[in-house]
């Protein structure tokens, strides 16, 4: 696929946040294990699952020290059905048939402030992620942040299309 440094680059271009940002929620991630880290001449590939990690990590912005705990919170959230969030938005990355109507108006709410993932369509709930936790909204404001399907479709094919070092023009 690409390195992380390369993963860096798009994520951050993709989502509009500084390089040196993403490099660092990258870097706790590498520090806790979820993303791969490079030794020597060996330079790590991320796969799929990677990416979304590291999307999801820049777009719910957590403390540098909470990244690797957030991120690996939300992603093994699973719904009702047993589906596991992590393995769902990895789908959504890789453009499988898993939303056929919906297409590109799919957007992924990410819960900052507890761990919540929320995956609509056109308006309505396909699947709702959360602990099996009651009162979340007691005292507390809801902020999330959304990632359209778009997004995870664009940072697919930029990693398959644009080589190492080639940088991508946001308008």
């Amino acid at each position: 696929m690409a390195s992380v440094a390369h993963l860096v680059t798009i994520v951050s271009q993709v989502l509009r946040m500084r390089r040196e940002d993403v490099n660092t929620y990258a870097r706790a991630l590498i520090d806790g294990g979820i993303l791969p880290k490079s030794r020597g001449r060996a330079i790590a590939q991320v796969t799929p699952r990677d990416a979304v990690a590291l999307m999801v990590a820049a777009a719910v912005a957590p403390k540098i020290k909470d990244t690797a705990e957030t991120a690996r919170a939300l992603l093994e959230l699973k719904a009702a059905d047993g589906t596991v969030a992590g393995d769902l938005l990895e789908a959504l990355f890789l453009g499988a048939g898993t939303f056929p109507d919906a297409g590109r108006f799919v957007h992924v709410d990410l819960v900052h402030d507890w761990p919540e993932v929320i995956v609509r369509a056109n308006g309505r709930t396909l699947w709702h992620f959360h602990r099996n936790r009651t009162g979340n909204w007691e005292g507390h404001l809801k902020r999330a942040s959304s990632l359209g399907a778009s997004a995870f479709e664009l940072v697919r094919n930029l990693i398959a299309d644009r080589p190492e070092g080639v940088e991508l023009e946001v308008r």
